[in-house]
């Protein structure tokens, strides 16, 4: 595979990058939607039995079978 003249892969110089606008009305539906202002986080039942750090294959069996024997 070639690339495609000498800047292929770099990162482009800042005046080149695509501009953000904070506070836009798709961030704010995008926040109302991952983080609903009556959200309030739940209180902790007691110790925890197992945390499962990640969703692939290995996280996601270890999570299921902890589950199924009510961990």
């Amino acid at each position: 595979m070639t690339q495609d003249g000498p800047r292929a892969g770099a990162p482009l110089p800042a005046d080149e990058r695509p501009r953000l606008v904070p506070g836009d009305a798709h961030d704010a539906e995008l926040l109302e939607r991952v983080h609903p202002p009556s959200w309030k986080n739940p209180e902790p039942r007691g110790p925890y039995n197992l945390v499962v750090v990640g969703g692939g294959t290995a996280g996601l069996v270890c999570a299921a079978g902890a589950a199924g024997v009510g961990a």
